[in-house]
This record gives structure tokens, C-alpha cells and sequence, in this order.
């Protein structure tokens, strides 16, 4: 498979898979447009007018991404520890006790003071 193929095959799946996101009739719709879309250019040859389908094609891609709902993450955030040379989920401690970093409380405190600088704290 050629480059060329591989861009346009990964074009198409993220078309799709951003299509899949949205709501109601506008999903399948949006899928049935890509899929015919596609397999109608299918045996153009004018490296042109590919060019031109694959430019229009991002520009779909960028608008789906703009119009479709955000998905939420399964599981949130984790940490992550060596151990044995080995990355695992968990958190860092010595003696039992977490460790936190002094610089966390650093940080919040200057975030809080330009947010208070902004009068961003005590809006009404």
C-alpha cells in the first residue's frame, strides 16, 4: 500500500469515527455522506483533483470536530510510579507516607493570586 493510500485510509476512519460521535439523524446522515463520498472517488486518478477531495475532506474532519459533542474519559486520571525498573500505576511514598511535591502548593498559591489579580475570584 502506498503512502498516498495510507493518508487517505486514515483520513477516512477519522471521518468516521468523529461521525459516529454526533446526535440522532446527523450521524447517520454524516456516515452515509462519507462512505459514498469516498467510494464514488475511489478511481480518480488526476493527482489534482485528489489533492482538492483530500483538502475538502480535511476540511470536513475539522468541521465534525467542531460540531460534535465531546466524549467524557472512562477512568479519569491515574498515576504512575517506577518500581524495579517497572512503570506501574500507583503513587509515590517512602516510609508509608505520599509523597506530595512542595511546588504544587506553590503553584496553586500564584494561580490563586492572578486570578484574584484578574478579578476572576469574586465575580457575581
Amino acid at each position: 500500500m502506498s503512502e498516498g493510500h495510507k493518508t487517505i485510509l486514515t483520513l477516512y476512519r477519522q471521518l468516521l469515527k468523529t461521525a459516529r460521535n454526533l446526535k440522532g439523524s446527523e450521524k447517520q446522515a454524516s456516515m452515509t455522506q462519507i462512505r459514498d463520498s469516498f467510494r464514488s472517488s475511489k478511481d480518480i486518478s488526476d493527482q489534482n483533483r485528489v489533492r482538492e477531495l483530500l483538502e475538502m475532506a480535511q476540511s470536513k474532519l475539522g468541521y465534525l470536530k467542531i460540531v460534535t459533542p465531546k466524549t467524557k474519559l472512562v477512568g479519569g486520571t491515574s498515576s504512575f510510579v517506577m518500581r524495579k525498573g517497572n512503570l506501574q500505576k500507583g503513587r509515590g511514598s517512602v516510609g508509608g507516607k505520599t509523597q506530595k511535591s512542595d511546588g504544587d502548593t506553590d503553584i496553586l498559591a500564584k494561580h490563586k493570586y492572578l486570578m484574584e489579580r484578574q478579578h476572576f475570584m469574586h465575580r457575581k
